[in-house]
C-alpha cells in the first residue's frame, strides 16, 4: 500500500512539472503579459489635433540599447485616412528641468510613420507638421519613459485646415462734392542725387521647406567596426567593416549610434568609429 501511494504521488508531481504542459495562473509558473496604456499630459487649451489617440507599450524585457533610450514608434492619421499623408516634418525637443527646450532631432519623413529614440531621463515634446494640416504637439512625460517597456506605440491625429473665404475690402461712398474740381496729381519725381527706387518682386512662397542638408553624409571608418542589427553591441552583427571603409549616414539616431548603409546592408554603427 505504501509503495502504491508513493507511485501515485510521484506520477502527479511528474504531470505537474511536465515541460510541455501550458503554464497557467493557477500553476504559478508564468503569467500572461498585459498591455499598458497611457495618455500624456497636455495643456488644457491644446488643440484637438494635438491630442494623443492611443499610447501603449509592447511587452518584453528591455535590451541593452533600451537602458538609456526608449524607442517610440508613431503613426499619423488625418480624418481617418492614413494613406493621404505622403510626407511630414518631425521635430523632437528635450524638455530640460529649467523649462528650456533642447532640439534633439528634426527633419522631413516620408510616409505616415516615424521611429525615434528618447532619453529616459528627460521628458520630450514631439511636434508633427503635415502640409495643409494643423500642427500637432505631443508631450511624452518622464514617468512614461523611465518606467515603461519599449517600444511605445503612438497614434497622432492631425486636423485638416479649413478653407477661409477671402476678405473683401469695404465699399466707401463717394463724398466728394460735385462743385469741386477733380485735382490731377502729378507723379512724384525722385529727389536729385538719390537713386530711383528699385521695384522688388515678391519672393515666391514654396509649399515645402525642403532645403539641402549641409551636413556630411559619407564617412570613412577610422578603425575596424561592426554593423549591428540593433542599436547595441550585444545584438547581432550584420557585417564586419575594416578601417577605411566608406559608409553613408541615413539617420543620426543618438549621439552614440548612427544608422548607416554599407553596400547593400543597413545597420547601426558606433559614432566613435567614424572619421
Amino acid at each position: 500500500m505504501y509503495y502504491e501511494k508513493t507511485c501515485i504521488a510521484t506520477l502527479a508531481l511528474w504531470v505537474l512539472l511536465w515541460p510541455g504542459r501550458p503554464a497557467t495562473a493557477q500553476s504559478g509558473l508564468a503569467f500572461a503579459p498585459e498591455e499598458v496604456a497611457f495618455a500624456p499630459v497636455l495643456p488644457a487649451d491644446a488643440a484637438p489635433a494635438a491630442r494623443l489617440q492611443t499610447v501603449s507599450s509592447a511587452t518584453g524585457s528591455p535590451t541593452g540599447k533600451e537602458e538609456k533610450y526608449a524607442a517610440v514608434w508613431g503613426t499619423i492619421q488625418t480624418d481617418g485616412n492614413e494613406s493621404s499623408i505622403e510626407a511630414f516634418y518631425l521635430d523632437v525637443y528635450k524638455l530640460l528641468p529649467d523649462g528650456r527646450r533642447e532640439l534633439a532631432r528634426t527633419g522631413r519623413q516620408a510616409g505616415n510613420t516615424f521611429r525615434v529614440y528618447l532619453e529616459r531621463s528627460f521628458a520630450h515634446l514631439i511636434r508633427i507638421e503635415v502640409w495643409e494640416h494643423e500642427a500637432a504637439e505631443l508631450e511624452v512625460p518622464l514617468s512614461q519613459l523611465s518606467g515603461s517597456e519599449s517600444p511605445l506605440q503612438l497614434a497622432v491625429a492631425v486636423k485638416k485646415l479649413t478653407a477661409m473665404a477671402p476678405v473683401m475690402p469695404p465699399v466707401l461712398p463717394d463724398v466728394t462734392p460735385a462743385s469741386l474740381p477733380v485735382l490731377q496729381q502729378e507723379p512724384a519725381l525722385p529727389s536729385p542725387g538719390l537713386p530711383a527706387p528699385i521695384a522688388v518682386e515678391p519672393e515666391a512662397v514654396s509649399k515645402t521647406r525642403i532645403t539641402p542638408d549641409p551636413r556630411q553624409h559619407a564617412f570613412h571608418l577610422a578603425e575596424s567596426a561592426s554593423l549591428y542589427y540593433e542599436m547595441s553591441a550585444a545584438s547581432k552583427a550584420v557585417a564586419q567593416l575594416s578601417a577605411g571603409a566608406e559608409v553613408e549616414v541615413l539617420e543620426r539616431t543618438t549621439p552614440e549610434w548612427w544608422l548607416v548603409s554599407y553596400r547593400n546592408k543597413v545597420g547601426w554603427i558606433e559614432v566613435h568609429a567614424l572619421e
